[in-house]
């Protein structure tokens, strides 16, 4: 067996590995976010313009782990944070991701030293306590939990999954001004940044129209009579496995029931067992409407926080 090798220097063409081996890692994961191609992209293009904000471990020429950070950025309440990365390993290694986080820490110092954050921070699903436990053990703690709503797709017969908009960006915020419990939608610029980054899937929007929910003979007439058929809902299953996270979600009052049905249906399609939201510290009136239509509390998105004299100080106490 060969000698592990450490790189911090960053090429072009190193976002597929990465991608690949966080796949590979996190496989086994309960509720594992999805992620993309596109994310993985856009991510790398940042490390590309941010020196030291990568850590590659290579055996034989292969990639076997990797760690990062991105670059700072104001968050309200808490200064400048920046995002800090897991130490991923493929083939599970817990002595490789303790190696990568010992080097990434020194790293960080010294690439922050001229404006150094106020705080580090990462997110996990409580459900995974392996790696909750490892940050905790170098300094980290939980600051605070979003919880997880999700429901059972498994016996969810195929069928509707209602239509695939040209303008996904637009339909969705069509949707989005008709629901009561979206107290601010997203503007296009902002819904279009983020799908532009990857962070929310708009391949696989869906929009269900009014037509989708009354009768056949009821349709015919509309149609005769040349009405247009509205939205009443539009949504996405961002899918990793058997978990489809529903990133975007919207419907008017009255058709909640059918537009979740509807993309319950959508996830069971590709392949999910159970279809889930992750729902913000403000989201009591949405979780009761979750509650009402079966979902359940079943997970949370734990965000953690450490300070970076912290996390220098709980190394040399390992």
């Amino acid at each position: 067996m060969g000698t592990i090798t450490f790189r911090t220097e960053v090429s072009k063409d190193d976002w597929q590995a990465q991608f690949a081996l966080w796949q590979r890692a996190t496989n086994t994961l309960s509720r594992c976010w999805p992620s993309s191609l596109r994310n993985a992209r856009s991510l790398h293009q940042s490390a590309l313009k941010t020196p030291g904000s990568r850590i590659y471990a290579e055996l034989d020429g292969k990639l076997v782990g990797y760690i990062g950070w991105h670059p700072p950025f104001a968050w309200e309440g808490l200064g400048t944070a920046v995002p800090f990365g897991y130490p991923w390993t493929d083939p599970h290694d817990n002595d490789l991701a303790a190696e990568l986080y010992a080097r990434m820490i020194p790293q960080l110092v010294e690439s922050t030293r001229e404006d150094p954050p106020d705080v580090l921070i990462q997110r996990f699903r409580s459900s995974w306590p392996a790696q909750r436990a490892f940050m905790r053990d170098r300094g980290w703690t939980d600051a605070w939990r979003q919880q997880i709503w999700s429901i059972d797709t498994a016996g969810v017969p195929t069928g509707l999954i209602g239509d695939a908009p040209v303008e996904a960006v637009d339909a969705y915020l069509i949707a989005a001004r008709l629901d009561p419990y979206i107290k601010n939608p997203p503007t296009r610029d902002e819904l279009t940044q983020q799908y532009r980054n990857g962070w929310i899937d708009m391949s696989m929007l869906r929009v269900v129209r009014e037509e989708d929910t009354i009768e056949h003979t009821e349709m015919e007439r509309r149609e005769s009579l040349g009405v247009a058929s509205p939205i009443v809902g539009a949504f996405n299953c961002a899918v990793n496995g058997l978990w489809a996270e529903g990133q975007l979600f919207a419907c008017d009052a009255k058709h909640a029931k059918i537009v979740h049905a509807t993309a319950q249906r959508c996830a069971r399609l590709h392949g999910a067992t159970e279809y889930g939201f992750v729902m913000g510290r403000d989201d009591e009136e949405r979780i009761r409407r979750l509650h009402a239509l079966g979902y359940d509390l079943r997970d949370a998105d734990v965000y953690m926080t450490c300070r970076l004299d912290d996390a220098v100080e709980a190394l040399k106490n390992l």
